[in-house]
């Protein structure tokens, strides 16, 4: 049994844990942070060298969440010395009426963020590579881009260690013990803290249901795919020239998803492309 009493432990290292792991340590608390895989991996929802970061969303606290969730991202890239945030812009296609695009569109306004509507023709003119029609609206989200997420993850956890944090990778959580002080069981040992945050993904449920707490989740598994432009010359999908993409509320069948695309980065001349299922109390791995 491991002697030390932490005031927190964080179970699961992922950007979610890893950011708590970190915001903990920084504030000062003797913080713990437990992943079952050996780091970096491929497992879970946090790999990969790209995500989307934007203000465009339909709900007002949401945008407001991420003017302040910018400022940190910010903060991070000069206490690291490390680019994480390139601005590409965000393009928000949406079939008519279009009520989520104009009520994002109306927030973003009320907020005084950037952004703009595109009409047919000049979006047409600006980004030749897509086909949407007339019964398209299009709304330009100015500040939005893509983060650079592994490097992301390592740069919050390389800032957790540096506050006083300790990390244990290759530590599979088998149980938990709630009381005054929390125990957490592994195969190697046990841990106790005065709390827990438990950011373990499809793997919560396992951890939480021996103690009675069955959580509504609904893994997710995404499917990520590549597309290879076939311009002999150019690369319409490249930094500079191609924004980030979420094309809102397809329908297939009797449900609705959303596309996202991102520029080329992991691969050469390759697109970034992901189809999203829109279902409430999703988990993503």
């Amino acid at each position: 049994m491991n002697n030390s009493t932490y005031d927190c432990i964080v179970i699961g290292a992922g950007i979610e844990g890893s950011s708590t792991a970190y915001h903990l340590a920084k504030s000062g608390k003797k913080t713990l942070l437990l992943e079952q895989f050996f780091l970096p991996h491929t497992r879970g929802s946090s790999h990969g060298q790209s995500r989307i970061i934007r203000k465009a969303y339909e709900e007002e606290y949401y945008v407001r969440m991420m003017q302040d969730a910018y400022q940190q991202w910010f903060d991070i890239e000069k206490e690291t010395k490390t680019s994480l945030y390139r601005k590409t812009g965000m393009l928000w296609l949406e079939e008519n009426p279009a009520d989520q695009l104009l009520q994002t569109e109306a927030i973003l306004k009320k907020l005084d963020f950037k952004c703009k509507r595109y009409e047919t023709d000049e979006f047409k003119v600006k980004y030749p590579m897509l086909n949407y029609g007339n019964n398209y609206k299009i709304l330009f989200d100015e500040e939005a881009g893509v983060l650079k997420a592994d490097k992301c993850l390592r740069a919050l956890q390389d800032l957790y260690v540096q506050y006083g944090g300790t990390i244990q990778d290759g530590c599979q959580v088998t149980g938990i013990e709630p009381g005054p002080f929390v125990r957490v069981m592994t195969k190697e040992t046990i841990y106790k803290a005065a709390g827990i945050v438990i950011t373990a993904g499809p793997w919560t449920n396992k951890l939480t249901s021996p103690i009675g707490l069955k959580l509504p989740l609904q893994p997710m598994g995404i499917n990520v795919c590549y597309w290879k432009h076939t311009q002999k010359f150019h690369n319409p999908y490249s930094y500079g020239v191609f924004p980030v993409i979420i094309h809102n509320l397809v329908r297939v069948d009797n449900s609705f998803h959303d596309i996202y695309g991102l520029p080329s980065e992991e691969y050469p001349d390759q697109m970034k492309v992901y189809i999203q299922v829109l279902c409430e109390n999703s988990c993503l791995f």
